[in-house]
């Protein structure tokens, strides 16, 4: 009888990683461009999301995006071996949790694209179409602020004039 009286207390779960790609403790044999956390609930707060190599570098390669329950970081993992996952999450009902899992790469990423340098023998030299280009937008960006300076130098010379017809009445 006393129970009916007595408000019902809501169960507080905790929010938690359902699932995750790659899973935890997975040998991966294709490097991964993204680790992707599914939790247990959806979130309102983008939940915080580390990748880390196992000399403890973050190999984040950019900004994390939230779907419901699913959050999602690109990685760019640079070598083989053990990486850590850690997140921290804030459920809807406020309450934080943290956790953390590891997964092992079994393949040797490619290497990043070195940069280009630029061609070094006058064979590689631009054609004078090429060179027109540029010139061409500079000069029609200098030609298109004449008009900015004119109305300048115009307003200068009304202030002045004002300045000084207001000053001669004083006198």
């Amino acid at each position: 009888m006393i129970a009916v009286f007595v408000p019902g207390v809501p169960a507080f779960a905790h929010t938690t990683v359902k699932s995750s790609v790659p899973a935890a403790n997975a040998s991966v044999k294709a490097v991964p461009t993204t680790v992707t956390l599914t939790f247990s609930e959806r979130l309102s707060i983008l939940p915080k999301v580390s990748v880390e190599d196992s000399a403890g570098n973050i190999i984040n390669s950019g900004k994390a995006t939230l779907d419901g329950a699913v959050i999602t970081q690109p990685v760019t993992p640079t070598v083989a071996g053990k990486y850590t996952v850690k997140w921290s999450a804030v459920a809807q009902d406020g309450d934080r949790s943290t956790g953390s899992f590891g997964f092992t790469l079994a393949v040797t990423p490619p290497p990043p694209p070195s940069p280009t340098p630029p061609p070094t023998t006058a064979a590689a030299a631009p054609t004078s179409a090429s060179q027109a280009a540029p010139l061409a937008a500079s000069e029609s960006s200098s030609s298109s602020t004449w008009w900015i300076w004119v109305l300048a130098g115009a307003l200068i010379l009304a202030f002045v004039v004002v300045f000084t017809v207001v000053r001669r009445k004083r006198v």
